[in-house]
C-alpha cells in the first residue's frame, strides 16, 4: 500500500509538472507581496527570503525585518481561494482510481485566520487521495514539515504528511513520511511534522497532505491548516513554538490554545518587546487561581517508545502562591491518560530573566498523542502570576539536557548571539559575539565568543535553567580556542536560591592556549545544592593580567542530571 501511494503521487508530479511544478519554480525568484486590511504592504517574499512591514497607528513605515523562518509554501495558510472547485489558491489535489474525493473551504472550524482546508475521502479501498504542491528545492539543505490536522471521521484509514524529492529529470530521490492519524481528534487540531536533509540532486519537492486506506471501504472528514515547510537545523514538533505567526485576535499564538479550570481568571496576549528571539513571544496572566490551574497548550502526533525532550523558555513577571511548569499529557488511541510527565517548576520572579524549563523521557506505550502544556498553578490563597513563553521545543532526543538551543542552531536576532543565550562583560572589558558557520563541531552553528581588553576582568556566554535540589548532575562543552593571550577559559554553574542568593559555584577546568584547531572538552559534575532553584550555565573567558585577549567557538553543550562517566578529550 504504501508503495501503491509512493508512485501513484510520483505518477502524478510528473503528470502536473508543466500545469504546476513548473509555475513553482518560476516563483523561486519572483517577488510575492501580501497586504494588510488597509492594503499596505505587509510581506514580501522572494524564494526563501521574507520581510515583514510595521506601521504606527497612523500608518508610517516603523520598522522592517527580516524573517529567518520561511515557509517554501504559498497559500501555507490557506486564506487565499479566487477558484471554485474546493481547492485554495496554490494548492493541487490527486485521488487513486475509483476513491471519492472532495474538497472545500473551511470558514468554520479553522486552527487561525478565516480560512482552513477541507478534505473528504471515501471508497478508499486501501487507496489514497492527496492535497499538494510543489515547490524549489535546495539540495544538501535542513527542513522541517509541519501541518494542523483536525480528524473529525476516520474508518479503516489514516492521515499523514509526506515529502516526495525529485530530480531535474523526475526521479524519485526521497521520499519521507510524518507519523499518522487514524482516529478522529476529538475536535482538536493535532500537529504532524517530519524533517531531515533535502536529498542530493532534488530540485524539487511535491507536500503532500494524504489520506490513504487500509481495508475495507475507508474514508476520513478532515480539515488541515497552518502548513509550514522551511528551511532549519532545529527539528520541532511543535508547531510556531517561537510564537511569531500570530492572524487573530484572542491573543492566542497560531496554532495555541487554552485551557482554565472553572473560576480562574486568564487572560492572553502577544508580546513584542520582551522577547527571548524574534518578534514575538506568549504572554499568560492568572488570577484567581485559588488551588486550580490555566494552561497554554498544543497537541501533537507522537511516536511510542521514542525519546524525547521538551524545552520552554518562561520569564515570570510576577507571582504570588503559585507555580509554572511544563506538563505532557500522552493519550491512546482512545483518548486514555497513558503519562502525564512533568518538568520542575518556577515560583518566583525571575528578575527579568528567561529560565528554561525542560522534562525529557520515553514516549509511553500505546501514546498516539502529546498535550504539550505551559501551566500556571495556584498553591493556595487567591493566586496569581503573569508570565512570558518563548522558544518552545519538542523534539526525539536520546541525550537528555536542561540546556535549550545547546548546540546553537537556532539564531533569529541581530546581535551575534544564539536564540535563548544571553551575555554578560564587566567594566572595560571589549566583548563581541558571533555565529560561526565554517568551524563548527556538529550541526550548521557554533557561537562565538571574542574578547580583547581584559585586565584581569572578565566576559560570558549564559542560559539559566530551574534545577532540582539533590539531584546528580553533569555539565560539558565542546571548546575551540583559535587565539589567546593572558587569559583562561572555563565553564562555571551559578546555583541560586528563591531568593537570589547563590548557593553554590563549581567550575570545570580551564584552557589557555591554542587549542590547535582542535575543540576541547570541558566539563563539570556534582550535586545540585541544597535550597537552590536555578542554575546560571556560564561560559567565561577571563583575563589573568595584561590586557587579556582570546578568540573562542563554542558548540554542543550538555547539561543533565546524571551518574554517568564525564566525557573525555
Amino acid at each position: 500500500m504504501k508503495h501503491t501511494l509512493k508512485y501513484g503521487s510520483a505518477f502524478l508530479s510528473l503528470l502536473l509538472m508543466f500545469v504546476f511544478c513548473s509555475h513553482q519554480l518560476a516563483l523561486a525568484g519572483e517577488v510575492k507581496y501580501k497586504y494588510d486590511s488597509t492594503g499596505k504592504v505587509k510581506l514580501v517574499k522572494q524564494g526563501d527570503h521574507q520581510y515583514e512591514y510595521h506601521y504606527d497607528g497612523n500608518g508610517n513605515l516603523l520598522k522592517k525585518t527580516k524573517q529567518t523562518a520561511v515557509n517554501l509554501l504559498e497559500n501555507g495558510d490557506f486564506e487565499y481561494y479566487s477558484g471554485s472547485l474546493g481547492l485554495a489558491d496554490s494548492w493541487g489535489n490527486y485521488e487513486q482510481d475509483g476513491v471519492i474525493g472532495t474538497y472545500g473551504i473551511e470558514e468554520n472550524k479553522v486552527m487561525a485566520g478565516k480560512r482552513a482546508q477541507r478534505m473528504d475521502a471515501s471508497s478508499l479501498n486501501g487507496k489514497s487521495m492527496s492535497l499538494m504542491q510543489t515547490v524549489a528545492v535546495e539540495q544538501g539543505k535542513n527542513y522541517v514539515l509541519h501541518s494542523h490536522i483536525k480528524v473529525e471521521k476516520i474508518s479503516n484509514a489514516k492521515v499523514n504528511l509526506t515529502l516526495g524529492f525529485y530530480d531535474a529529470n523526475g526521479k524519485v530521490v526521497g521520499w519521507p513520511a510524518s507519523g499518522s492519524i487514524s482516529d478522529d481528534t476529538k475536535g482538536e487540531f493535532f500537529v504532524l511534522s517530519t524533517n531531515g536533509v533535502v536529498p542530493q540532486r532534488a530540485v524539487r519537492a511535491a507536500v503532500q497532505v494524504n489520506i490513504i486506506g487500509s481495508n475495507g471501504t475507508g474514508s476520513a472528514s478532515v480539515v488541515v491548516d497552518g502548513m509550514h515547510f522551511t528551511y532549519s537545523t532545529e527539528p520541532n514538533l511543535l508547531a510556531n513554538s517561537g510564537f511569531e505567526s500570530y492572524t487573530g485576535s484572542t491573543g492566542l499564538a497560531d496554532g495555541w490554545w487554552n485551557f482554565a479550570e472553572d473560576g480562574v481568571i486568564g487572560t492572553y496576549g502577544i508580546e513584542e518587546i520582551n522577547v527571548m528571539a524574534g518578534m514575538r513571544a506568549q504572554r499568560m496572566d492568572a488570577s484567581s487561581l485559588n488551588g486550580k490551574s490555566m494552561s497554554l497548550m498544543q497537541t501533537v502526533a507522537v511516536e511510542q517508545g521514542k525519546n524525547y525532550v521538551l524545552h520552554s523558555h518562561i520569564k515570570v513577571e510576577k507571582i504570588s502562591n503559585a507555580k509554572v511548569n511544563l506538563t505532557l499529557g500522552f493519550y491512546d488511541a482512545n483518548g486514555k491518560v497513558v503519562g502525564w510527565p512533568a518538568s520542575g517548576s518556577i515560583s518566583d520572579d525571575t528578575k527579568g530573566e528567561f529560565f528554561v524549563l525542560s522534562t525529557n523521557g520515553v514516549v509511553p506505550l500505546g501514546a498516539v498523542r502529546a498535550a504539550v502544556q505551559v501551566n500556571i498553578i495556584g498553591s493556595n490563597g487567591t493566586g496569581s502570576a503573569s508570565v512570558v513563553v518563548d522558544g518552545m521545543h519538542f523534539t526525539y532526543s536520546t541525550e537528555p539536557n536542561l540546556l535549550a538551543n545547546s548546540g546553537f542552531e537556532s539564531y533569529t536576532g541581530s546581535t551575534g548571539l544564539a536564540d535563548g543565550w544571553w551575555n554578560f562583560a564587566e567594566d572595560g572589558v571589549i566583548g563581541t559575539y558571533g555565529i560561526d558557520e565554517n568551524k563548527v563541531m556538529a550541526g550548521k552553528r557554533a557561537q562565538r565568543m571574542g574578547a580583547s581588553s581584559l585586565n584581569g576582568k572578565s566576559m560570558s556566554l549564559m542560559q539559566t535553567v530551574a534545577v532540582e535540589q539533590g539531584k546528580n548532575y553533569v555539565l560539558h562543552s565542546h571548546i575551540k580556542v583559535e587565539k589567546i593571550s593572558n587569559a583562561k577559559v572555563n565553564l562555571t554553574l551559578g546555583f541560586y536560591d528563591a531568593n537570589g542568593k547563590v548557593v553554590g559555584w563549581p567550575a570545570s577546568g580551564s584552557i589557555t592556549h591554542d587549542t590547535k584547531g582542535e575543540f576541547f572538552v570541558l566539563s563539570t559534575n556534582g550535586v545540585v545544592p541544597q535550597g537552590a532553584v536555578r542554575a546560571a550555565v556560564q561560559v567565561n573567558i577571563i583575563g589573568s593580567n595584561g590586557k587579556g585577549t582570546a578568540s573562542v567557538i563554542i558548540d554542543d553543550m550538555n547539561l543533565n542530571y546524571a551518574k554517568g562517566t564525564l566525557p573525555k578529550n
